[in-house]
């Protein structure tokens, strides 16, 4: 009898140990999938799940198309939704499912991470998505010699997510993306002929550099005559009359030598100034 029982005691510890090797076994399979992955924030978790939907598609085109990421009502989770061309035809299935903090949804980053402004000295129109989070503001553009820069000021998080063009390239780290979207950006310059140069800063100023190499530099609609030593600039509305500074330099006047026209756009509002070049002659 002391045998037969050893024998029950030994059984019902292997299988406890069996029971407790499998649930380590699913629980580290679940932390190596997308299943339990704890987003930092809502527009993370959105854009990791779309980023993996886009992934499986580029991978196996004729196995799976169409992927979209879908909250479930009521809980921190999206969910991704796929096509799978099954042994009978297409059919939804999903793909995992991305949990974000409690707390950290798209709108908190206005309190947490508040954009700046973006001035316009992009070569395109600034996304409208940064790290699966939808962001709004008010458009502007310049331009000069016949380059046209964009940027966007007055920039916030909406509250909704969003998803950029579904691209299996894309970095999968959505911090890396909104760095990306709010870090400095270098000036965008372009040649205006005469050795005149043009460039449209971060902060919205734009910069004119004369021939001569003086560089000047104007808020978006502010006008008028800037001085520095033997060289002058003038900024006026485009009809307005182009005139020299009302005060002369000493010993000797002002002489126009060369200028160009520079646009800029708010909201789809546009203003031409005229940008004109003055030296110090005897």
């Amino acid at each position: 009898m002391r045998g037969l029982g050893q024998y029950f005691a030994r059984a019902v510890v292997r299988r406890v140990a069996y029971v407790v090797v499998a649930a380590c076994f699913g629980l580290l399979l679940q932390l190596c999938s997308g299943s339990a992955h704890a987003a930092v924030n809502q527009g993370e978790a959105n854009y990791l799940c779309n980023a993996d939907g886009a992934k499986m598609v580029a991978g196996s085109p004729n196995q799976w198309r169409n992927p979209r990421c879908v909250p479930l009502s009521g809980r921190r989770v999206f969910e991704g939704h796929i096509e799978r061309n099954f042994s009978d035809g297409w059919a939804e299935t999903t793909y995992g499912q991305w949990v974000w903090d409690e707390g950290q949804t798209c709108e908190s980053l206005n309190a947490s991470a508040p954009l700046g402004d973006s001035g316009a000295n992009l070569a395109q129109a600034p996304s409208t998505c940064y790290g699966g989070c939808k962001v709004a503001g008010t458009p502007i553009s310049g331009q000069a010699g016949g380059v046209t820069t964009y940027g966007m000021v007055n920039r916030y998080y909406t509250g909704d997510v969003c998803s950029t063009q579904n691209n299996s390239n894309a970095p999968i780290d959505a911090k890396q993306e909104v760095q990306e979207q709010t870090k400095e950006k270098p000036p965008e310059c372009v040649g205006l002929g005469s050795g005149q140069t043009g460039c449209m800063k971060q902060n919205g100023d734009y910069c004119a550099t004369a021939s001569t190499g003086k560089t000047f530099c104007w808020k978006p609609s502010e006008t008028g005559k800037k001085t520095d030593g033997d060289d002058s600039q003038g900024k006026t509305p485009k009809g307005d009359p182009v005139t020299p500074p009302p005060i002369p330099p000493p010993d000797g006047e002002w002489q126009r030598t060369d200028g160009h026209q520079q646009t800029t756009c708010v909201n789809n509002t546009c203003t031409t100034y005229n940008v004109t070049n003055y030296v110090k002659v005897p």
